[in-house]
């Protein structure tokens, strides 16, 4: 009798409790969501394919404009410019063009000179005047002796670069200047966007099941034991004491799977890949590896070559589109200490019988540069290393050791080799500024070996890396931006054409 007082009591309270807080409905609404959502559970996760960078526009019209940079400095938009986690002093954010019409003025103004190219012929990130086209405007136009191969005093220099643009986008524009304007000089300085635009899924291994643009299938995948088990909770909330003992119960369960669900999502984040993390280091590539299972680096090599030839190719037909002119191309100065992983990830390297070896030994290297032993380090790389097998961290690591050595030229070369062997976007740099050097043989124009001037002038700077004049992954520096007008003007006027 004492039971079913006890029993009665807890029944009567909880029903009080439930016209109060109404567990029981929240419950109910609970079991019930619960099962919708097993019946939509996905059998893949589908991942969006992000593309960060912005189409160039169609530049196939018949709009007999051109548009070049305003001559003069514009006000910046947003704040100070970081990348890679540095702040880059005197930088901004200007991509700013206007109009240029074919017009008699044009014609008749004196000397023109054009400069073709993406982002780094354009001066970005910093103002007009500290370009390119600003620092070569002001030195053409400078007083200079009798006899000079160009009259300075009448030298108008049109800036027609544009960040993002590769040499596919350049053709278009040459079109332009050669039919519409009479150029006497262009200047091609471009490189740094031949494969902006791609992506690792395009080298994927035959039978890869991590396809990004796969659609999601979903299909009922709730069990019969499931949805037994909830019947019968269902029945048994019909007493009040039990369905809130249910309804705390899933609570809590309920609980544990958001606190499940954010951590997993945290681990996600932290395990996906992300662009310009870090400007130099290879912290990054080492935690986040290309997977040779799954990335294939021969498909990459195969893609490499046809974008060089391409490369090549375009750059020898603007040159004899403007064969009426004379055209210079400049190879393409780079930041020889660039992170590894700035735009993609990087296989440790490219054989697969030779994976193991080298990661143990770029793991031993790590720890051994952590601990200030790069000799020790240099010499657990050398011996991994394979005339055959890239492997773009581990000459990372190598001129991080030659640094702590103190061999800062011997650092510059395996820091190069990186950056030739680095898979994607801004890799590939010794290649680029071969096949510029076989376009001006091909063309038989004139070259300015940018690479070899920032070289030496960083060396009379009293330093290495191009830590002055290339602050970012790719963009000189106003100081950089200088010294490649003075060698353009004098290479202008100490030569005939």
């Amino acid at each position: 009798m004492f039971l079913l007082i006890l029993l009665g009591t807890i029944e009567g309270t909880a029903w009080l409790a439930d016209s109060i807080w109404e567990f029981r409905r929240r419950l109910l609404v609970g079991y019930r969501q619960q099962a919708i959502d097993h019946q939509l559970q996905p059998t893949s996760s589908a991942q969006p394919a992000a593309s960060p960078f912005t189409s160039p526009a169609d530049l196939h019209n018949d709009d007999p404009r051109l548009f070049v940079r305003p001559h003069r400095d514009l006000p910046g938009t947003g704040g100070e410019l970081v990348v890679g986690g540095r702040v880059i002093p005197d930088a901004r954010h200007a991509t700013e063009q206007e109009p240029l019409s074919a017009d008699a003025e044009i014609a008749t103004s004196g000397k023109q000179v054009f400069i073709l190219g993406g982002s780094a012929a354009y001066g970005y990130p910093y103002n007009e005047s500290d370009s390119l086209s600003g620092e070569l405007r002001r030195l053409l136009n400078r007083p200079r002796a009798a006899g000079s191969r160009i009259e300075f005093s009448a030298t108008r220099v049109h800036n027609t670069a544009y960040p993002g643009w590769n040499s596919h986008d350049l053709v278009p524009i040459a079109n332009k200047i050669a039919a519409d304007f009479q150029p006497d000089v262009v200047i091609i300085f471009a490189g740094n966007n031949e494969w902006v635009h791609w992506r690792t899924s395009t080298c994927l291994r035959p039978g890869d099941n991590t396809n990004p643009t796969k659609p999601e299938q979903f299909v009922p995948s709730d069990a019969p034991t499931a949805n037994g088990a909830r019947h019968v909770l269902t029945r048994l909330a019909h007493s009040r004491s039990l369905s809130a003992v249910q309804y705390l119960v899933f609570r809590w369960q309920r609980r544990q799977s958001l606190d499940s669900a954010r951590d997993a999502h945290l681990a996600k984040f932290e395990s996906t890949f992300r662009l310009h993390v870090e400007l130099t280091g290879s912290t990054y590539a080492l935690k986040h590896p290309e997977d040779l299972r799954r990335f294939d680096p021969q498909l990459w090599h195969n893609a490499k070559r046809r974008y060089l030839d391409e490369f090549r190719r375009n750059l020898v037909k603007i040159a004899r589109t403007l064969k009426n002119s004379r055209v210079v191309l400049v190879t393409v100065p780079f930041n020889y200490r660039l992170a590894p992983a700035w735009n993609h990830r990087q296989p440790l390297a490219s054989d697969t019988d030779q994976e193991a070896s080298i990661r143990r030994a770029i793991a031993l290297a790590n720890t051994l540069i952590g601990d200030s032993q790069p000799g020790r380090a240099l010499a657990t790389l050398q011996a991994a290393e394979h005339p055959d097998c890239e492997s773009p961290v581990l000459h990372y690591l190598k001129g991080e050791c030659l640094v702590g050595l103190n061999r800062p030229d011997e650092a510059e070369n395996a820091f190069a080799v990186c950056r030739e062997q680095m898979v994607g976007h801004l890799g590939g740099r010794l290649s680029i500024n071969r096949e510029i050097r076989r376009a001006s043989e091909d063309a038989g124009c004139e070259l300015l070996d940018a690479r070899e001037l920032f070289d030496r002038v960083q060396a009379e700077l009293g330093g290495h890396f191009n830590r002055d004049l290339i602050h970012d992954d790719c963009h000189p520096t106003p100081l950089g931006h200088h010294h490649l007008a003075i060698a353009i003007r004098d290479l202008l006027v100490s030569t005939t054409h």
